[in-house]
């Protein structure tokens, strides 16, 4: 089965070897993504494209 996936601008807050450390927006709570599950355009702290598995997004509440 293949899975749905939405680009969302996120902001990167920290970056591990395994995960993301995102947010949508300023005042938002940071979520944790696993970089096996998205596609990053750069995992650099600031502003990111990043395209996750719609399941996954709205697992961590982005969607």
């Amino acid at each position: 089965m293949k899975s749905n996936v939405t680009d969302y601008d996120l902001i990167v807050v920290h970056s591990t070897d395994f995960a993301v450390l995102v947010k949508d927006d300023e005042d938002a709570d940071p979520v944790w993504l696993p970089k096996s599950q998205i596609e990053l355009d750069h995992d650099d702290t600031g502003p990111c494209c990043v395209t996750i598995p719609d399941w996954l997004a709205e697992e961590r509440g982005l969607a």
